[in-house]
């Protein structure tokens, strides 16, 4: 057998005569000078594919040819002439020529040549080469296109053969600096002058700006003219896309487009001589066998499955190809099919890369995958994803996976996983969005996310995040803006174990139900930074059951360490447990609205802060939390904020079921307060449970200090605080608290606990939150005293809640709130009922509409039954817009928190509504502001609706007994001001009423930045 194999540069002169097919490419020289030298190359700038597709090739029975033909990527173009499978090996990546005189030199165009086998032969591909010209001074560039998998085919759109012999031709007869001319036979033989190229269409940075396409040539007038008849070519070999030698012999072809539409459906081994397949599958290039041991990570060869690109570096100092997919261009992963972009293990960083650029597409199938390893890069810079189930990018050790268009989404049960050591960058402006069930992002151990400016990863409608040990930085040289940001995400989202450096809101977003968020470093860094910001309004049924557990994390500096916001129908369930927050600037420590659960055993430690812990329309149980406030600010500085608030402080009791009798469940107490320039707690119609809480109150000895100040919820003037420890008032409590009216509280507070030796635990049980398991200490009821009934029943319902049995609490705490209205317990009863109803819901809407509507009910004739207490009755109303909101009467809804909005007595409170009031405008999708006489009209009509419902005219009456006690009790208020100037109480009224009617004009995210 005879074998004829050349590689690489081509030097020589070849003449042919025409064989009667088309696809000759001739480099001609032509003028009266014979003496002209002329120095031609051309060279691939795109991927090269070869194959046979004219069914009148002499050679078509002897080679791979199935009508419309199989056109595959390689460098090589083998063709067998006989059945005795004798071949030549055509070279097309590259060829240089130095002509003389009326010199002609033709290349057979692969798919169409059918003249005799050469021994020097020449040919060229369905590629894009560059062409140059040096003559002298003189230097002529212009880009030839083919990338057409049609080109050649016969009989083809009114023509006998789509093709045509080409010739580039030097004419010194021709004007200097214009003297080259593209001619081809378009007609039969006879050659025309398609077009000239002068010196000057060379661009600055030496390429070219003109381009000639075969099929704009041959069909100037077809639909479409800018893209050729088909895009039809596969990678079925593999290095992809060029022989490892190319790059090891030199610095070229270290950068190629895809320039077409290229399928990766299989890879075929290299059988040998008889090979018409995989003959550019490289076996054995030093040592490596890139089909069976391809340099990947060990373990994940798939025979038959796996693509690698060359891995080749040129004297160990030029390393990588980079690939880059332009606007138009487009890569199909078939289905379980791999493609890797590897690079040399011992050099980190400089492996080969991969780019799609903005209008390119990647278009993955079933289960197929991308891949980095060992310097590797994937970099998406716009490209039009589409992803199927099981579709996904990983990144290996030192290698790295990039984003830096607008908006990149993976969707569709598609996701991205970043192994240790292995980067993934979102660039500045950059959203990676991962979206919908199925679709996750799963960052391993020692993984490493870089972030730009106004980046972020966002995981939304039922995506989810699993984020372990891995670090979270700025990618540039300023502080990036977010990391993680959810929106509506699925369950069991992990964020475990992570270091968050240089980022303003590590994590944030809405709707957050399920989350663990455990032991993560947050180092904020700037005065405006918040750790975790989740603002969760249930916007939709069937929203997750909450599974929201904060622990075991540490936040240094910025604005908020925690914030957690219910808005509309949600009251935030959370875990909140040994979290540290040490700050030196900005608002609280830990801030939540409308939000129960726990927050334990949490340090707050901050010297210029407003609050340690502020709570507005909250109730968690606060469990032995260390709260240390230093800001020396006027009105500021406290240790904790209560608005409308009324956590639990103090232990429950359960009824030892050895020997009946009643022992304390720590829940709630033993917290530890300091401020040294302000009050302990604040008060603002709130009233937080503290009898027998073993809490310690530290204040300093001025004069001006309080342990406890403010506006106590309901009507009693008598408030029990017994066995807690007070420091800073020769050990007894100091307080200044009185209800609406300004009557003065009085405050029962003996103690006969040793403040010096702590609780002494007898015991503890543990109880099921999610996926986490909350310790509960168990210490004796030292007290003597019999448990009042509506005690008994609470602690009942607070320890069935412990024990998931949702309905029977439910049906303990509405026992409490029947029959005992003056219990302590009854506005902490009316949130724990509210949550138990959300705990029981379910994604069947018809379900959520019974349930809630029957607790709106209930709520109405509590609202009736206890009118007399004006605190219930805000508390009550407020949950039953809840109700309104969850079972989507939102207009009813809308009424109610724009009648708090405008007429509340506590302009924070009117601001708070305003907030649930947009939430729910956005559910409604409204749009359009108001003129200034439809809010005047929107006032009145508001009044007349709130007396049409005798619930709603309960409030009403409520709301204005208040606003009068209020004002009777500030005239009488010389000695100190209730916690905000009249300025400020003004300025929270009108940014109420502002949000009020811009609702329907603001995005959500303009909304959300104005909440904030």
């Amino acid at each position: 057998m005879k074998k004829i194999i050349l590689f690489f540069l081509l030097s020589g002169i070849f003449y042919a005569q025409s064989d009667g097919f088309v696809g000759d490419w001739r480099i001609q020289a032509k003028g009266n000078n014979s003496n002209d030298e002329v120095l031609v190359k051309i060279e691939i700038v795109s991927f090269v594919f070869e194959g046979i597709n004219n069914y009148n090739h002499r050679y078509r029975i002897y080679n791979r040819f199935n009508d419309p033909g199989e056109i595959y990527n390689g460098v090589t173009h083998r063709l067998f002439d006989s059945s005795s499978n004798h071949y030549v090996e055509y070279p097309l990546q590259e060829h240089s020529q130095l002509t003389t005189g009326t010199t002609q030199n033709d290349m057979d165009m692969c798919h169409t040549g059918g003249g005799e086998l050469k021994d020097t032969p020449l040919a060229w591909g369905f590629a894009k080469y560059k062409v140059t010209i040096k003559v002298a001074n003189e230097k002529y560039t212009c880009y030839f296109n083919c990338l057409d998998s049609k080109y050649g085919k016969d009989s083809y759109e009114g023509r006998n053969i789509y093709g045509a012999d080409f010739s580039i031709r030097y004419v010194n007869t021709r004007p200097l600096n214009h003297r080259v001319i593209l001619l081809g036979t378009l007609y039969g033989y006879d050659e025309v002058i398609i077009d000239s190229v002068a010196t000057w269409d060379t661009l600055s940075n030496g390429q070219p700006s003109k381009e000639f396409k075969v099929w704009e040539i041959l069909y100037p007038n077809k639909p479409n003219p800018g893209q050729p008849w088909e895009r039809n070519f596969k990678a079925r070999t593999t290095p992809f896309p060029i022989h490892p030698d190319l790059l090891f012999q030199s610095t070229k072809y270290r950068q190629l487009i895809i320039g077409t539409t290229v399928t990766f459906d299989t890879v075929y081994d290299y059988l040998g001589d008889l090979d018409r397949y995989g003959y550019n599958t490289v076996i054995n290039y030093w040592y490596t066998d890139y089909y069976s041991n391809p340099p990947i990570t060990p373990g994940y060869n798939d025979l038959g499955n796996t693509y690698c690109t060359p891995v080749m570096a040129y004297s160990f100092e030029t390393f990588g190809i980079r690939i880059t997919a332009i606007n138009g261009d487009s890569v199909i992963i078939a289905k379980n099919k791999k493609l890797w972009i590897s690079g040399l293990q011992a050099y980190n960083n400089k492996g080969d890369t991969i780019i799609f650029s903005s209008g390119s597409a990647l278009i993955k199938k079933e289960n197929s995958q991308i891949n980095t390893c060992n310097g590797g890069c994937f970099s998406d810079s716009g490209a039009n994803n589409s992803w199927a189930s099981g579709s996904f990018h990983r990144a290996f050790e030192n290698s790295e996976i990039g984003y830096y268009g607008n908006a990149d989404t993976i969707n569709n049960g598609g996701h991205i996983e970043i192994m240790a050591n292995a980067t993934l960058k979102v660039g500045d402006n950059t959203t990676l969005t991962f979206d919908g069930a199925g679709t996750y992002l799963k960052l391993n151990p020692k993984s490493i996310v870089k972030l730009g400016h106004n980046a972020k990863i966002q995981i939304r409608n039922g995506a989810t995040i699993n984020a372990d040990s891995c670090s979270f930085n700025k990618l540039g040289s300023i502080y990036a803006d977010y990391a993680i940001v959810f929106d509506n995400p699925g369950a069991n989202n992990t964020v475990s174990n992570c270091t968050f450096d240089n980022i303003l809101k590590p994590l944030s977003g809405r709707n957050v139900f399920s989350l663990t968020c455990h032991h993560n470093d947050f180092n904020l860094g700037s005065t405006n930074g918040i750790g975790i910001l989740f603002q969760n309004f249930a916007a939709e049924s069937g929203s997750l059951p909450y599974n929201l557990n904060i622990t075991s994390n540490k936040f240094l500096n910025g604005y908020i360490g925690i914030f957690l916001g219910g808005y509309a129908s949600d009251n935030v369930i959370a875990y909140i447990d040994h979290d540290t927050i040490i700050s030196n600037t900005g608002g609280w420590g830990i801030a939540l609205k409308k939000c129960n659960g726990n927050v334990k055993n949490s340090y707050i430690k901050t010297n210029s802060i407003n609050y340690g812990l502020g709570l507005w329309n909250s109730n968690p149980n606060l469990y032995k939390n260390y709260i240390w406030n230093n800001n020396s600010q006027a009105n500021l500085g406290n240790s904790v904020y209560l608005a409308v608030s009324n956590p639990l402080m103090t232990p429950i009791k359960v009824q030892n079921q050895g020997n009946q009798q009643y022992q304390f469940y720590w829940l709630a107490g033993s917290n530890k307060l300091y401020s040294d320039n302000k009050d302990n707690i604040h008060f603002t119609y709130s009233k937080p449970v503290l009898d027998h809480g073993e809490n310690y109150f530290t204040k300093s000895n001025s004069a001006q200090t309080y342990h406890l100040y403010g506006n106590v919820s309901g009507n009693s003037t008598t408030y029990y605080a017994r066995d807690n420890c007070w420091v800073g008032n020769g050990n007894s409590p100091k307080y200044h608290l009185s209800i609406t009216n300004d009557t003065p509280v009085t405050l029962i507070a003996q103690s006969n606990i040793n403040c010096t030796t702590g609780i002494a635990y007898t015991g503890y049980d543990l109880f099921q939150i999610g996926d986490y398991y909350d310790t509960v200490f168990i210490s004796e009821d030292y007290t003597g005293d019999s448990i009042p009934d509506d005690e008994a029943l609470y602690s009942h319902g607070a320890q069935q809640i412990l024990n998931q049995e949702y309905v029977e609490s439910i049906l303990t705490l509405k026992n409490l709130l029947d029959n005992y209205i003056y219990s302590q317990y009854r506005y902490t009863a009316v949130s724990d009922l509210y949550c138990n109803y959300e705990r029981i819901d379910t994604s069947n809407q018809n379900h959520t509409d019974f349930i809630f509507s029957e607790l709106k009910n209930y709520l109405n004739n509590k609202i009736i039954q206890y009118q007399f207490d004006l605190s219930f009755v805000d508390i009550a109303y407020n949950y039953v817009l809840m109700c309104e909101s969850r079972i989507q009467n939102y207009n009813d809804a809308l009424t109610g928190y724009e009648f708090i909005s405008l007429y509340h007595p506590d302009p924070e409170q009117r601001l708070l509504a305003s907030m649930d009031y947009g939430y729910i405008q956005e559910l409604l999708n409204g749009a359009g502001g108001m003129s200034s006489q439809s809010k005047m009209k929107k006032q009145v009509n508001i009044l007349k609706l709130m007396d049409k419902n005798p619930v709603s005219k309960i409030v009403k009456k409520a709301y204005e007994k208040m606003e009068r006690q209020k004002s009777l009790a500030s005239k009488k208020e010389t000695r100190r001001t209730l916690f905000k100037s009249d300025m400020r109480s003004k300025e929270l009224i009108e940014r109420a009423k502002f949000n009020i009617y811009s609702a329907s004009s603001l995005n959500s995210q303009q909304r959300d930045e104005r909440r904030m």
